[in-house]
């Protein structure tokens, strides 16, 4: 079993986004990203992981600390990444290439062009391989949100079964960035 469980760090994650976020930084990219950033930062820290930005190219890492005083030993148990622009597939190659025991790869998704960002993430995933799940025991979680022209549908987390196959996360308190807007009024 992984240390951390998708469907654990997807809970914490979005409880942090619903505690940092807010609908006008939703709708600036550099500034949506420094908050998603800091939801996974915070996230891992709730695991008892320390967490960096951008190390190994990595938007954030989190990690136990294997020999004090040291920057550079470590045990690696998430790999993030965050993309706001459609090439998510870049990232999702990243990860792949990372031993992590949770590699979590958060993506937008535009509605009003079609109703399933799955497809092309199944396609991706199958593109991949034997790069995908070649690290033993390793975990993926993949959280899709909405574009802003769609504040009303819910972010949505995904892994995958043994067979590679898409299976969505239960989620019982579903998060959608209407919930900043209706704060608003």
């Amino acid at each position: 079993m992984s240390f951390v469980e998708p469907i654990t760090f997807w809970e914490a994650y979005r409880d942090q986004l619903r505690a940092l976020g807010s609908w006008a930084a939703y709708q600036t990219s550099s500034e949506w990203t420094k908050i998603a950033t800091e939801a996974a930062i915070e996230a891992c820290r709730e695991f008892g992981l320390a967490a960096d930005r951008e190390y190994l190219r990595l938007d954030v890492m989190g990690y136990h600390q294997t020999r004090p005083g040291t920057w550079y030993d470590w045990h690696l148990r998430i790999a993030f990444e965050h993309e706001n622009g459609d090439n998510w597939n870049d990232e999702l190659c990243k990860l792949a290439h990372v031993v992590a025991d949770l590699r979590v790869l958060v993506a937008y998704h535009d509605y009003t062009k079609s109703e399933d960002p799955l497809t092309r993430l199944q396609s991706e995933i199958h593109r991949l391989g034997e790069r995908i799940h070649r690290v033993p025991n390793s975990n993926w979680l993949f959280i899709f949100g909405p574009r802003q022209s769609a504040p009303e549908r819910t972010f949505m987390a995904y892994t995958f079964d043994s067979s590679m196959q898409l299976a969505a996360l239960h989620d019982e308190a579903p998060f959608a960035p209407q919930e900043w807007l209706d704060r608003q009024s």
